[in-house]
């Protein structure tokens, strides 16, 4: 049984219309052009764009891994994990807009594609983030501004896409982002070694990426209109879970990892009801119960004695059962997308 809301208003219906992106970035069209188009060439006909983005999906979970590593690596080591890094980033951005491009080129569009193409992106755009606060060894609260700014755009975009048919991005796009971010690793490859990154930097940084975030927020809350209800549910959780780590009852990885998959089972849920025509408020009851009981076994010495040896590794259980949630969701809808 699904645990997200399936009661049908009329204010939930998702739009009836042909969707289609509106991209008001710079320089993707540029990279498109000049770098994309020339790759895709070299790319034969008969890989399918879906394995495209799975690979692409799959090299974003090894770049978090490098992040991951490199805190834990002497100098060398560290500077070429970040390095690695830098080139994961930008090799999944490469994926993520190629498999769109070779579904074109092969008369290969699908409904499953555009399916997996925005689903995958409810894990790659927090996980971007998720890394520089991981690589870059930030304070929680560093880690929460900009973890929970870059999740929460994303959420509001698919809720707009849900309601309008329309994809829309602001004056800039996921592309322009983490092909700054790749740049940002291979520069950090270099300093972070040899003389590391003063702490006040790292705080200057931190204030002007939240700042700018926060700001594309903004951009979508207005169009968003009173469906901006419906973005709410995921704003509450992201708070709740920033809130539990913040207090100390996880770790940085523990909560990036929780906000990655949180974000995967809402906003990824945005994406299927939206590409099968079907209806949702944003309540995914399954997070909600599951932050409950984190909360719970974090500061209510009972639950928390109760639990004994799974205490240490809840938010770890917590990811796999909201994965577990979604791959059924996946399975259940599956001959709707094909």
């Amino acid at each position: 049984m699904s645990t997200v809301n399936d009661h049908d208003t009329a204010e939930e219906q998702p739009s009836q219309e042909g969707f289609h992106a509106e991209v008001n970035s710079g320089l993707e069209p540029i990279l498109v052009e000049r770098l994309f188009t020339p790759l895709l060439r070299w790319v034969p006909e008969s890989v399918a764009p879906n394995t495209i983005s799975l690979i692409g999906t799959l090299v974003a979970w090894l770049t978090l891994g490098l992040t991951y590593l490199s805190t834990q690596l002497a100098p060398l080591g560290q500077g070429l994990a970040l390095a690695g890094a830098g080139v994961g980033v930008f090799l999944s951005m490469t994926a993520d807009c190629l498999d769109g491009m070779q579904a074109r080129r092969t008369g290969r569009t699908s409904k499953l594609g555009e399916f997996l193409d925005h689903w995958l992106d409810a894990v790659h755009v927090p996980m971007v983030s998720a890394g520089l606060g991981l690589a870059l060894g930030l304070e929680p609260w560093q880690v929460v501004l900009i973890l929970i700014t870059t999740t929460l755009i994303y959420n509001a975009q698919l809720v707009l896409y849900h309601f309008s048919g329309r994809f829309v991005h602001p004056g800039t796009s996921g592309v322009d982002g983490q092909f700054f971010v790749s740049l940002g690793y291979l520069a950090a490859a270099l300093l972070l070694p040899t003389i590391g990154i003063n702490p006040l930097v790292k705080t200057g940084m931190v204030l002007i990426a939240g700042a700018v975030q926060l700001r594309l927020n903004v951009f979508y809350y207005p169009r968003l209109g009173r469906h901006i209800v419906a973005h709410i549910p995921f704003v509450l959780l992201c708070v709740g879970y920033a809130v539990l780590y913040l207090l100390g009852a996880m770790d940085t990885l523990a909560f990036s990892l929780l906000v990655i998959i949180v974000s995967w089972r809402v906003t990824g849920t945005w994406v299927l009801r939206t590409i099968t025509k079907r209806a949702y408020s944003g309540w995914d009851f399954s997070a909600l119960l599951w932050l409950m009981l984190l909360t719970a076994a974090h500061f209510v010495p009972t639950v928390g004695r109760s639990l004994g040896a799974v205490l240490p590794c809840l938010a770890y259980v917590i990811c796999a059962v909201l994965v577990a949630h979604n791959l059924g969701d996946l399975a259940r809808h599956y001959r709707e997308l094909l």
